[in-house]
């Protein structure tokens, strides 16, 4: 297919955003296949086949229908989104004459995926004013700012975190335990290891195979042998925030500054006072109000007068009172002091480590870092972190969840042992720089050969080459995963969950299948492709009630209204996006565009349960289940 051909298909999308995650978006659009013909273009098909080299010339797959507006050229995915085809104008995306200028105003999506959230809602103000009925795709870090600018745009509006998205792989490769939970269909599934399913999987995910590049073959065909990766119901249940550990809660505000050692020993006299009293009260014959006086005065001052006379027993158990009361009032003096002069110290970056052990450390308490902490907590994993300068973010967040912060270079030996890294579970860095997060896990390396380290790297080749050499280092990447769910935002979509194996991501979504689409009529089996998509639902509405069938059968019909719950790669799942979505007749004032319709994908910030904190969950009810 020709170059001029692909852009006519496609409708024209600006985004405005050069950094990592502009570069993997636009590698998606450029893979997306022409909605009639399902074909891809030659050099975009060999661009998949290898990484592009320098001096390769730009993709055809994204050229004349993708704009990226950028602040300048010497950012330095400029040239990556110059080698994926893209047009690149510069200038602010505040702007309106820039925006006006990309092709705004005939544009059917406008992507933000700067990270300044308030210069994103500054430029989707602009581009409503220059063309209303936009969609829009908004990437934002704040919670309750992005609630609203949702409410204000409207149904055509998606706001997207992509910390949010890329966070819960990164705490599922720390904890290491094989536990990836997803509610989709009604249920909870975990992908993991098939000895972590209960009973046979619903889809096998992945399969060994020495023969390939990675040791393992993606999506294999039906009935594949050797499964390595499966998504399943759970074997063990899956905890929830009830099922959390019970801490002792007290009225007030004494909680926000007694630590519970201090609360302990206040409950410990409590209780010393409150047996004393009834001692001294059925011995010594006192009203109530005189043997809680005469407890409070041995504890304090001495025994009471006469108490030679009340018996051997009763005088031991006054003078043991004497001994635990100087004991228990000189440990709760010394608490006190250390709760509120420590507070004061140390407050802006959490408590002390400690004796920590069996955590979690986290290096670099960016955007991706603190949603890590979040979650891990909610879990209630331990957790300390590390940054260079921490802001005022990360000390309100180790504030409330009571992680205690290390200010200092991650990568120095003396400050890894300093956040007790020998005594934890895994070590993550989670800095935005690749330079910066090898040195940290060379470092954690020298220190430990046998700690799970978790990297965040962008660049491939480096993430296959440090892998290579640290067995137990995982790479992972925010924009690999990120990517794939805002281009389902793009076409109308929503994707469940990022399932990460080795480098690889596969994506959990749910496909409506609209009217006049390429894919309706057609048996499910004519979607699925081996290495690429599986389908593993299917929802139908009926007139009392909703049916899905795990498992479908693949000579089933699709009609429009269905819903297909799939799993597929990145490049598979737009190819099911395009050809689910339903096609409408092109406006007047925009001839030579074909535009992808679809329901509308939903924000998903609010936590499911402590284990599956930032993950997504299906948003309808299913009354009838095959």
């Amino acid at each position: 297919m020709s170059q001029p051909a692909l852009a006519r298909s496609h409708p024209p999308i600006v985004l405005v955003g050069s950094d990592a995650l502009a570069a993997r978006l636009v590698e998606e659009l450029a893979k997306l296949e022409d909605v009639d013909t399902g074909s891809i273009s030659r050099r975009t098909a060999a661009r998949v086949q290898r990484r592009p080299a320098a001096g390769d010339p730009p993709s055809g797959g994204a050229s004349g229908w993708v704009t990226v507006v950028v602040p300048d050229l010497n950012g330095p995915f400029v040239s990556h989104l110059r080698r994926s085809g893209a047009t690149i104008r510069t200038g602010s995306g505040r702007d309106k004459t820039v925006l006006e200028a990309a092709g705004v105003g005939t544009a059917s999506a406008l992507v933000l995926l700067t990270d300044d959230d308030v210069a994103n809602l500054h430029a989707a103000l602009a581009a409503r004013e220059l063309q209303p009925g936009i969609r829009l795709v908004i990437r934002m870090f704040d919670e309750k700012l992005a609630a609203r600018v949702e409410e204000l745009f409207g149904r055509d509006c998606t706001v997207l975190s992509s910390s949010l998205i890329a966070a819960p792989s990164f705490v599922d490769a720390a904890l290491g335990d094989g536990q990836q939970l997803i509610e989709i269909g009604g249920k909870t599934l975990n992908a993991g290891p098939p000895s972590t399913i209960a009973g046979h999987p619903i889809v096998v995910l992945a399969r060994t195979d020495a023969g390939t590049p990675d040791g393992a073959v993606l999506l294999p065909a039906r009935g594949a042998p050797d499964a390595e990766l499966v998504l399943g119901e759970p074997a063990v249940p899956v905890p929830t925030p009830t099922r959390r550990r019970r801490r002792m809660r007290w009225p007030g505000g004494v909680t926000r500054w007694a630590s519970a050692r201090l609360r302990w020993t206040l409950a410990g006299l409590s209780v010393l006072v409150g047996v004393g009293s009834v001692v001294l009260r059925e011995d010594l014959g006192l009203s109530w109000l005189d043997s809680l006086y005469g407890m409070v005065s041995t504890l304090t001052t001495g025994a009471p007068d006469g108490i030679e006379r009340a018996g051997a027993a009763v005088t031991l158990f006054v003078a043991g009172s004497m001994l635990a009361g100087v004991v228990l009032i000189a440990l709760i003096t010394a608490f006190a002091v250390d709760d509120l002069l420590g507070s004061r110290l140390s407050g802006a970056l959490g408590p002390s480590v400690g004796r920590t052990s069996d955590h979690v450390v986290v290096c670099g308490l960016g955007t991706v870092g603190l949603r890590m902490v979040e979650q891990l907590r909610a879990a209630d994993i331990p957790v300390v972190g590390i940054d260079t300068d921490p802001d005022a973010a990360v000390a309100a967040v180790a504030r409330r969840l009571g992680v205690p912060v290390l200010r200092g270079d991650a990568s120095d030996e003396h400050t890894l042992r300093a956040a007790r890294a020998d005594r934890a579970r895994s070590v993550v860095a989670a800095t935005d720089d690749d330079v910066a997060n090898v040195e940290v896990g060379l470092a954690v390396w020298a220190m430990d050969q046998n700690l799970r380290i978790v990297l965040r790297l962008f660049d491939q080749d480096l993430s296959d080459r440090i892998t290579g050499a640290l067995p137990q280092a995982v790479s992972l990447s925010v924009s690999a995963a990120a990517a794939p769910v805002f281009l389902a935002a793009i076409l109308g979509r929503e994707v469940k969950a990022a399932i990460g194996h080795g480098r690889n991501v596969l994506l959990v979504a749910e496909a409506p299948v609209g009217a006049g689409s390429p894919a309706e009529g057609k048996p499910l089996g004519e979607l699925e492709q081996a290495g690429r998509v599986r389908v593993f639902g299917h929802v139908r509405d009926g007139e009392r009630w909703r049916t899905l069938k795990w498992n479908p059968d693949p000579e089933a019909a699709v009609v429009a209204g269905d819903t297909l719950l799939l799993v597929a790669t990145r490049s598979g799942l737009a190819d099911v996006l395009l050809r689910t979505g339903a096609t409408s007749d092109v406006p007047e004032d925009r001839p030579g565009v074909s535009v992808v319709r679809g329901a509308p994908a939903r924000r998903r910030f609010t936590p499911v349960s402590a284990r599956l904190a930032g993950r997504w969950q299906s948003g309808r009810g299913f009354f009838g289940i095959d």
